[in-house]
């Protein structure tokens, strides 16, 4: 931002002296929304990395402190290098009603 303030008033006068007023984030919507957005962008990295390679999906579930049961997704494959990636998906609350799948 300072290395484009220096060739842009109009940026510098909105980023250093208008925005630090403004840029509270204090709306839960819009933080939420700001979270789905970063998620998403990480993911499509994710993905892109795996180009064709094979990966494996861990999921775990366990029970918090106040005995809500949680969901993790966790997504493992190997480099190019030959390292393993372990990439962390998300958390899930997973509600009582929940279809369990039989793949057999």
């Amino acid at each position: 931002m300072h290395f484009l303030s220096k060739d842009y008033k109009d940026s510098k006068r909105v980023t250093f002296s208008e925005a630090p007023r403004h840029n509270k984030l204090t709306s839960l919507d819009i933080q939420k929304d700001i979270i789905q957005v970063v998620v998403k962008e990480i993911t499509n990295m994710i993905i892109k990395d795996l180009d064709d390679s094979l990966f494996s999906i861990l999921i775990d579930e366990s029970r918090d402190i106040s005995l809500k049961e949680q969901m993790i997704v966790v997504l493992q494959h190997i480099d190019n290098n030959g390292h393993i990636i372990e990439c962390f998906l998300g958390i899930q609350h997973v509600s009582d009603d929940v279809l369990l799948i039989d793949f057999n």
